[in-house]
């Protein structure tokens, strides 16, 4: 419904403090002021309601899409032309992953543990200190759509290093080298 023909910046995430997804609806809020966009929440957990008010609050409900849980989150992530990352200290960030296959951007604050290193190899100027560089970031996004597309094939190529298969390549190479009897 709100989403067809705006800037669509969007999360995949359980409902949960660690996730922080409060920080994104305030980014996106200010962010809002003057831009054609939407926000695209995919997702559910104990702190929907919470997050629900603050859509209210922030009025920035026609501009708000959440969607609840979903198996299928490709399908979403193709939606989004921007994910974001606003979780602290994420353990590994599969939803950056999944973003990245879609061949979307994915943004991510410094403090973002794990996932905010998946982004930063491949691209450092999507990891973000604060709200404002957030706000910055999703602004050079908005303005310059054409790299969105040229950094698709190489965000796809960075997600599929993260494959079943490479991973389990990569653990087993670390477990030859381990030497058992020291």
């Amino acid at each position: 419904r709100c989403l067809q023909g705006k800037f669509v910046i969007g999360v995949v995430a359980r409902f949960v403090e660690v996730k922080r997804i409060e920080r994104l609806l305030s980014v996106f809020a200010s962010f809002l002021e003057g831009r054609d966009s939407a926000l695209l929440l995919v997702g559910d957990g104990p702190l929907r309601h919470r997050y629900e008010q603050l859509i209210r609050d922030l009025g920035i409900g026609e501009h708000t899409l959440l969607v609840g849980f979903r198996k299928n989150t490709l399908y979403f992530h193709r939606q989004m032309h921007v994910h974001v990352l606003p979780s602290v200290n994420e353990a590994f960030g599969l939803a950056a992953v999944e973003a990245l296959y879609a061949g979307n951007p994915v943004l991510a604050y410094a403090d973002g543990g794990a996932a905010a290193r998946i982004i930063q190899d491949l691209d450092p100027g999507d990891v973000v200190p604060g709200d404002e560089a957030m706000e910055a970031r999703l602004a050079f996004y908005y303005e310059n759509r054409e790299a969105l597309k040229a950094g698709a094939g190489k965000r796809r190529d960075h997600a599929k290093t993260f494959s079943m298969e490479h991973m389990q390549a990569a653990f087993n190479e670390v477990y030859e080298k381990i030497d058992v009897r020291d």
